[in-house]
């Protein structure tokens, strides 16, 4: 019997993207990068063989809801049979199109605090090493603490553990009310060898 595709994004717990409202360049490229799932730009990008991108957490959390059996790709249909061979990162299968997606010019996710604009590429290194976001005169505090937190959590995936306690520690700046952020760290922590300092955050969280 024929097998029908059906696409359940209520199963889904859908991790957003680079949301496109930061994003500066108008250039008709851009929509290259969208991902299908999150209608967002692209954060750690796989491209499948069907030459169609995905953030990598989207793609991950969509196979983690499709029969093995059955899995295709949720763009265009294709079948993936070929499992884990039927995508790849594409810093590492698409190295030119990787370039382009660095230069998208975006504003940082904080802009309510921070007026800085520049290349997608260079927001993970800016939020890290930026004093402007230790600032708790922002309009919406909560809001930029978030923000942080999102992007902490990416870089959690992208096991750049030191980078993801900088940020949590900048959202816990903003917000210390807020147990997640702690337990978050934490995690980062015992990532990087730290135990005791995971110890403290989790009393903290609790």
């Amino acid at each position: 019997s024929k097998t029908i595709f059906v696409w359940k994004p209520s199963r889904l717990t859908i991790h957003m993207g680079f949301l496109t409202s930061h994003v500066v360049t108008t250039d008709v490229l851009v929509s290259e990068f969208i991902c299908p799932i999150c209608v967002n730009l692209v954060e750690y990008p796989v491209q499948t063989f069907c030459s169609h991108l995905f953030c990598r957490k989207c793609w991950d959390e969509w196979l983690a809801v499709q029969d093995q059996q059955s899995q295709r790709c949720p763009k265009c249909n294709s079948s993936m049979q070929g499992g884990s061979s039927f995508f790849a990162s594409l810093k590492d299968c698409n190295p030119l199109a990787w370039r382009i997606l660095q230069r998208v010019q975006v504003k940082c996710p904080l802009e309510q605090a921070c007026k800085w604009v520049g290349d997608y590429g260079e927001v993970g290194s800016h939020l890290t090493n930026s004093d402007t976001h230790h600032s708790t005169t922002t309009e919406s505090p909560s809001d930029s603490a978030e923000a942080l937190k999102e992007q902490a959590n990416a870089k959690f995936q992208a096991r750049s553990f030191q980078d993801a306690v900088r940020l949590y520690s900048k959202a816990i700046a903003l917000a210390p009310g807020v147990p997640t952020y702690y337990s978050n760290r934490a995690a980062a922590w015992l990532a990087l060898g730290a135990p005791d300092e995971a110890a403290a955050d989790c009393a903290r969280a609790l």
